[in-house]
């Protein structure tokens, strides 16, 4: 799978985060898009087996267990927030400008509970 880490468009616009994280199973994790302009957000993710995105927030909700901040994601801010964390949520998240190809990966990495 190729994820540029950060892709410039003629406007400069570039998206800062989120950044790698490890969680443990079952605790909350956050993953934080930042960006240098105030343009909607958006989340994609791409499982470990998978080339193919699935759509993870397009500015709707996103799903039972996991949201985003919806007030603040087109205001240069767009948190991803998955509780309790499972294995199958381990993959790559793509926070991305929807007004232009500005986008960032990070690697979430999910530890299983002893």
């Amino acid at each position: 799978m190729m994820i540029s880490a950060t892709d410039r468009t003629e406007d400069d616009v570039e998206v800062l985060r989120p950044t790698n994280t490890i969680a443990i199973a079952e605790n909350k994790v956050t993953l934080p898009c930042t960006s240098r302009v105030n343009n909607e957000s958006r989340w994609d993710f791409y499982d470990l087996d998978s080339n193919q995105p699935v759509n993870i927030y397009n500015g709707a909700k996103a799903g039972r267990r996991i949201t985003v901040d919806f007030n603040s994601c087109s205001f240069k801010t767009c948190d991803l927030t998955i509780e309790a964390v499972q294995p199958r949520d381990a993959g790559y998240y793509v926070c991305f400008e929807s007004s232009s190809t500005a986008r960032k990966a990070a690697s979430l990495v999910v530890l299983g509970r002893l």
